[in-house]
């Protein structure tokens, strides 16, 4: 089966093919990391893997729509390919909602299973957080139904040739889903900002950079808002084009979901990295100059020493920092215990102890 030149579908598959590669690149330093912290996956990583593999599931489902010309126009499709592929066509299309609604779901609930275990400390905090997920749940299963339900009888919604068939106005739909979907966004993203901005003992500098972290988020949102011109635009006789174009932002608006969730999380592999790096250009430097010297000392071809500057991350952040009451995640130290004491909640932001054991001795002359 001939299909149309297809530039538009070409480009939507190859922005999924490089994101969900990227992704996947950010989720395996988020479980490097966890690796090197000696910390136990939790929801919030089971949450944002769940999203990868439905993003990799919908980036095989826009591999096969370019191929049936999704992404041409619609006229042109039929005067090439026929009524015969309008049905094929329409339920693939139709399939997208559901996985774009999946995947934004589990992002979202991945990014507050996250706040829960960093501001564990703050009641009031994670009363928020619960509140934020029934929230996600429920929107996720009002659209779903929504989605699912808007023409009757459902089949209508891929086969309009079906006698009696009708159903809402998509536009309305969309423009509720989509503001709805920009106010969670924007919760998201304000939610830690107030707690970060109260934490005591922390410089101005490094509190901006948490809260950047945290601000992908900002992007996120104005790609949901920036959608809405392309829906509004949308001629629905040529949603084969149209509705292609109008959904790039919402793409982009998926893979970045992920990578947020995890930037919060990925420097201690990102550090370790930089390490390796630095140590093997040094070693090759030392290595050069001790050449170059010929008889100089060992001394001379030794690396200089530089003092680390790590860059902003809540888990090197310590409890005296956080404002309120931390009364629940303070750990009771027994008169036995020695060395270094941490929180039990080995996801939480870790709090530190130490002891320094000094003997004397005295000699009589």
């Amino acid at each position: 089966m001939a299909i149309p030149p297809n530039p538009v579908g070409r480009a939507v598959v190859i922005i999924a093919a490089v994101f969900t590669g990227v992704d996947l690149g950010f989720i395996l330093l988020r479980l490097w990391a966890r690796r090197l912290k000696r910390v136990k996956l939790d929801a919030s990583d089971y949450f944002i893997i769940t999203a990868w593999f439905i993003a990799l599931a919908d980036m095989i489902r826009k591999i096969v729509a370019a191929s049936w010309g999704i992404g041409t126009h619609f006229n042109d499709l039929m005067a090439v390919a026929g009524p015969s592929l309008i049905i094929p066509v329409n339920k693939i299309t139709f399939s997208g909602f559901f996985l774009w609604l999946a995947i934004v779901t589990f992002t979202k609930l991945s990014i507050l299973f996250l706040y829960r275990s960093i501001f564990r400390c703050m009641e009031r905090f994670v009363l928020v957080v619960h509140i934020m997920m029934g929230v996600v749940v429920a929107y996720w299963i009002a659209f779903t139904l929504g989605t699912l339900f808007q023409c009757s009888p459902v089949a209508f919604n891929w086969d309009k040739t079906i006698p009696g068939g009708r159903c809402m106005e998509a536009k309305t739909g969309f423009m509720v889903s989509g503001s709805v979907n920009v106010v969670i966004d924007v919760i998201l993203v304000a939610m830690p900002t107030p707690v970060v901005w109260k934490m005591q003992h922390v410089s101005i500098l490094k509190k901006i950079g948490i809260i950047g972290m945290f601000s992908l988020g900002l992007l996120i949102c104005f790609l949901a808002a920036f959608r809405f011109k392309f829906v509004m635009e949308t001629n629905p006789l040529d949603f084969t084009h149209d509705g292609e174009i109008a959904g790039i932002p919402g793409e982009l608006e998926l893979y970045l979901g992920i990578m947020g969730a995890c930037l919060p999380l990925i420097s201690p592999p990102l550090l370790a990295i930089r390490e390796k790096v630095s140590a093997g250009y040094s070693s090759i430097r030392g290595h050069n100059r001790s050449a170059y010297n010929g008889s100089g000392s060992d001394a001379d071809s030794l690396p200089k020493q530089k003092t680390k500057s790590e860059p902003p991350s809540w888990e090197n952040l310590t409890l005296k920092s956080w404002p309120d009451s931390t009364k629940d995640c303070i750990v009771e130290v027994s008169p036995t215990q020695r060395g270094i004491v941490s929180e039990a909640n080995e996801h939480a932001i870790q709090c530190h102890s130490e002891w320094v054991v000094r003997s004397e001795t005295r000699s009589d002359v």
